[in-house]
């Protein structure tokens, strides 16, 4: 028997359909299933139509094919419709009986089954899809999140006090799931224990005050988040989250914890770069630059050390286009050492912080407009004019030569709202002498954020060390002996006078080391305690906790030896994991630092207006002392009866207040560009006040023992 020719056409045809089959079925495996289902299926329906009209009983001689076509199809979906093919179910149409049950259960199983379980498939591939990021979301004005940290649920978190709905979409490499349980209990937990804290304020209320003042007070969740898996540098997708059209683009870093628990050593992961957040942001410029890009658009990039962000540098000056998107590089352990330096040399600067960083209550906001000949005399007459918010000085953003101008409100809408009330004044006297008075600081462990800790120090002792102050801070540390001859026991900086080699479990040594410093320093001192982000999991804030054991115990000892309650010495804690600050603050520390909260709390602010972040660069450096005049603005905590010559008269309106402090401060320390503006004060039982609101329609009356926040160049 003869074969077939290989290039013959039937042989031809009948492998050009194999091929095509078998692409087609590769590349849509779906739509290649539902045609052999309903190839197979309309074929046997034609099939038994044409039996059933072929072979028809008695009293349906007449049935046409069409017709037979119409009662197959209800056989199938209902097998009591084949009386109407079969008056008569005897045995006589046994045949026809038969065959049409035959066709009802292979009918129903290939038709009516398999496509049952086609749209089962398609509907859990759509689900499985949208959380891998297959399919393309329809949305705009929402803030992307890239990646994902121990900080991110808390930059979600803050979105909470915004006045608007908030649209967040978050991709990341990370599991779904877990994700969004974090998400989900960080949100449920502020809305929690806000409202309980708002109900516990108006409980004096009558009952109905309280109840439409709590319904329009009370915090709600105007945040919709949507999470996606994915690879936060794929330009797909990038895209199908529509980054070309958000209002703001947060690429967070992998923190120093994340890559340990992946198996990386502290000291590789501090030296090398992040690799991940480079080439997300490369994808992240080309996309937002585009010209179909949304304008105005924020990219905020955390960066975790010199080599990344040096690189980033180059990123953004080789690619950025201005007129589309701003990139601001956040340098997470700088700013982070820089604010642990600060609270332990001023530790009410915790609590200001925590609201002047924050969306919730009295905050920063910027301005673009164009600078006077003075911007001093323009802060002067905005605080004639206004009573809502305070104005605080121009910063001309380096990158797009543009000037902005802070103020501190309530809200944004605060700064417009003029006043035309006559203001008065009031006596106030600012002493000549004064000087911020020496601080001893007692540093406990350390973390990879030890060496910005201590050049915040050191720029704070370039600024306040004169011939008559000559030393300012003076740092004790207590360390593992490793790790203090890893930095060389701190020996470039001449403010740290005392290296303690001590392993935690040396008790009685570390006691006696907190005894003398507290023994010898009860005034002007604090205690910093710092928590090893180096550490597994289990034993994140272990050695913090055991160290603030041994502190507490000492300075409780003190108390009773000096017969003295009130006798205290401030400890800074700083916290890694928030699940431990009750226990924290159950050894009666108010000054519990979360490092991941503010750090979050700056990249939400930063990402919805990034000139924020220039004033929060200029608060958190001190001035170069080579330089003759201070430039530099930063925020103090001065005590009032130090600051003043004369305090101003009892009940005196805020807004007096603040503008006889400003008009005394002109020209304080010798120069036109010297200025105070007072943002407020702590009383001595703690309570921090910032003036926010209508500042004509508050009093306040200053004791020599309240500590005063003044916004100023020294």
């Amino acid at each position: 028997m003869s074969k077939k020719p290989e290039n013959s056409l039937p042989r031809r045809t009948l492998n050009f359909l194999h091929e095509w089959e078998s692409f087609r079925f590769s590349r849509k495996p779906h739509s290649m299933m539902l045609m052999v289902i309903l190839f197979v299926n309309v074929l046997l329906v034609l099939l038994a139509a044409w039996i059933i009209s072929a072979f028809a009983v008695p009293g349906n001689e007449n049935t046409g094919f069409f017709t037979a076509v119409y009662h197959t199809f209800t056989m199938i979906l209902d097998a009591g419709c084949i009386e109407s093919v079969i008056t008569d179910l005897s045995g006589a149409n046994l045949f026809l009986i038969i065959f049409c049950l035959v066709v009802i259960v292979v009918c129903m199983i290939t038709f009516t089954g398999a496509l049952i379980g086609y749209a089962t498939n398609v509907v859990s591939n759509l689900i499985e899809n949208a959380n891998a990021n297959s399919i393309k979301l329809r949305i705009s004005g929402h803030v992307a999140v890239l990646g994902w940290n121990t900080r991110a649920s808390e930059i979600i978190n803050d979105l909470l006090y915004c006045r608007t709905w908030q649209k967040v979409v978050v991709l990341s490499e990370g599991n779904r799931e877990a994700i969004l349980d974090e998400i989900n209990e960080r949100l449920a937990d502020t809305i929690e224990r806000e409202n309980a804290a708002l109900e516990e304020s108006v409980r004096q209320m009558p009952r109905l005050k309280k109840f439409f003042y709590m319904h329009k007070h009370k915090l709600r969740n105007n945040v919709a988040v949507v999470v996606r898996e994915g690879d936060v540098f794929s330009a797909v997708h990038l895209n199908n989250i529509q980054l070309n059209k958000a209002k703001s683009i947060i690429i967070l870093g992998k923190d120093l914890r994340s890559a340990i628990r992946e198996g990386a050593s502290s000291d590789e992961e501090t030296e090398k770069g992040d690799n991940r957040t480079v080439k997300t942001l490369i994808q992240v410029v080309d996309i937002a630059s585009n010209v179909l890009s949304a304008d105005n658009q924020k990219v905020v990039v955390e960066i975790e050390n010199e080599w990344t962000g040096d690189l980033v540098d180059k990123i953004i000056r080789a690619k950025l286009n201005l007129d589309k998107c701003r990139v601001v590089p956040f340098r997470v352990h700088t700013v982070m050492g820089q604010l642990l330096s600060q609270f332990s040399l001023m530790p009410e600067l915790n609590k200001v912080y925590s609201s002047l960083f924050s969306n919730k209550g009295t905050s920063f906001f910027a301005r673009s407009q164009a600078r006077p000949a003075s911007d001093i005399d323009f802060a002067e007459t905005y605080l004639n004019t206004h009573r809502r918010a305070l104005p605080l000085l121009f910063i001309k953003d380096e990158m797009t030569r543009e000037d902005f101008f802070y103020y501190m409100a309530d809200s944004d809408k605060d700064i417009d709202i003029a006043s035309d009330r006559a203001m008065g004044t009031c006596p106030v006297g600012l002493n000549k002498d004064y000087w911020l008075p020496e601080k001893h600081v007692l540093i406990l462990g350390s973390n990879s954020k030890i060496s910005n800790v201590m050049d915040g120090y050191e720029n704070f002792c370039s600024e306040w060390t004169n011939e008559k102050h000559p030393q300012i801070v003076h740092v004790t540390v207590v360390d593992d002996e490793e790790k203090l001859q890893r930095e060389n026991f701190y020996s470039r900086y001449k403010f740290v006078e005392n290296c303690v080699p001590a392993r935690i479990i040396e008790r009685d040594k570390i006691a006696d080391i907190i005894k003398d410093f507290v023994y010898e320093h009860p005034d002007n001192s604090s205690i910093l305690i710092l928590s090893d982000d180096t550490v597994p999991d289990d034993d994140i804030d272990a050695k913090m906790m055991t160290f603030l054991i041994y502190a507490k115990d000492v300075i409780n000892r003190a108390r009773v030896n000096k017969r003295n309650v009130n006798f205290n010495v401030d400890i800074i804690a700083e916290v890694m994991d928030p699940r431990h600050v009750d226990l924290v603050r159950s050894y009666d520390v108010d000054n519990v630092v979360i490092s991941n909260r503010y750090i979050s709390k700056m990249v939400t602010q930063i990402s919805e207006d990034f000139a924020r972040y220039n004033l929060y660069a200029d608060i958190m450096d001190y001035d170069d002392m080579e330089t003759a005049v201070y430039d530099g603005i930063e925020i103090y905590i001065k005590k009032a009866g130090e600051y003043f010559s004369e305090l101003p008269p009892k009940n005196t309106p805020v807004d007096t207040v603040i503008r006889s402090v400003y008009e005394a401060s002109r020209r304080f320390w010798g120069s036109e560009m010297d200025f105070a503006m007072l943002l407020g004060y702590i009383d001595t039982r703690g309570k921090v006040t910032l003036f926010g609101g209508a500042r004509d329609q508050q009093t306040v009356t200053l004791t020599a023992e309240d500590k005063l926040i003044v916004f100023s160049n020294h």
